[in-house]
């Protein structure tokens, strides 16, 4: 098995579903340094597999007071832990008390509603992706929690100390650490994504808004049907859906990460009316591709924190 390492110019994530419910009380430091990605790969049996973590955002915040916040379906997962205080998640009708000496991981997607108390709070956003670019704890829709007394300082302790590689090292251990329970459930998905690795991969790298389910069926040499049905069968969501996730996954990073207007995103990604782009942004979201644009730029990071 190895780590890769790579940095890429960007800016810190977003989360433009969180409302704001309470007076503050925050003081937050944000780390803007390049967004960093590290790629963990390994061989089971014959089936290789290869995970990658971004890291989008590393922060902390010394909260004064009671505040509380509710979070729609963010769009990356949340590692986080309290240095002292306390606060408390609830997701699904259940509540949990978070407490010190755990570090915690929210999954990408999984709605909440969370109330910190007076405490010290350090978190990170990632994303987490195996090399079909599935996000891996898609399938996740609970609080996952590791008690480790020693990681939890030395986590703490290379945030403080500002040793980002070795951060983003333990990091990326910490997640295979709560990967270790799906590495079945990858396994599975690499295996039975291998026949469509290239297809993926031609999805990825294309203007996604202009590819047809046709056009993809005469390019790998199969019919429009037996594609479909094959796709779907394998990854247990259709073909359609998974090009308007990429579309909409390209559209996100390029709005919260680049400076193209609109209307040069809509073009990049294959839309011939940058309105078709506007609908489909809406839809999505709720919100327009300028609304969005505002919360990934950083008007919120104060308020949005965790």
């Amino acid at each position: 098995m190895r780590k890769r390492r790579r940095q890429e110019s960007r800016r810190g994530s977003s989360d433009p579903g969180h409302r704001f419910t309470a007076d503050p009380g925050m003081e937050a430091k944000q780390i803007r340094r390049p967004c960093s990605e590290i790629s963990y790969d390994m061989i089971k049996g014959l089936v290789p597999i290869s995970v990658r973590c971004r890291i989008l955002l590393a922060e902390h915040s010394r909260v004064n007071g009671t505040v509380s916040y509710h979070h729609t379906s963010p769009l990356f997962s949340r590692l986080f832990l309290f240095a002292d205080g306390q606060g408390e998640l609830t997701m699904e009708g259940r509540t949990r008390l978070l407490k010190p000496g755990t570090v915690y991981l929210l999954p990408q997607n999984c709605s909440f509603d969370v109330t910190y108390f007076p405490s010290m709070l350090y978190y990170f956003h990632l994303s987490v992706i195996d090399a079909l670019g599935f996000h891996v704890f898609a399938d996740c829709d609970d609080l996952l929690m590791l008690r480790d007394a020693r990681l939890f300082r030395t986590l703490i302790e290379y945030y403080c100390a500002d040793e980002t590689e070795e951060l983003e090292s333990l990091l990326l251990h910490v997640v295979c650490r709560f990967l270790h329970p799906l590495i079945p459930q990858l396994i599975e998905r690499a295996h039975r994504g291998q026949k469509y690795a290239q297809l993926i991969e031609y999805i990825r790298q294309s203007k996604t808004a202009g590819l047809t389910v046709t056009d993809l069926a005469e390019m790998i040499h199969m019919s429009y049907g037996s594609l479909l049905r094959d796709f779907e069968r394998r990854f247990g969501f259709s073909l359609k859906t998974f090009l308007q996730n990429v579309t909409y996954e390209k559209a996100t990073d390029l709005l919260a990460h680049t400076d193209l207007t609109v209307y040069q995103v809509a073009k990049k990604l294959g839309f011939n009316d940058p309105k078709y782009f506007h609908r489909f942004f809406k839809r999505r979201t709720g919100m327009t591709p300028r609304t969005y644009r505002l919360f990934a730029h950083g008007q919120t990071m104060a308020t949005d924190q965790g």
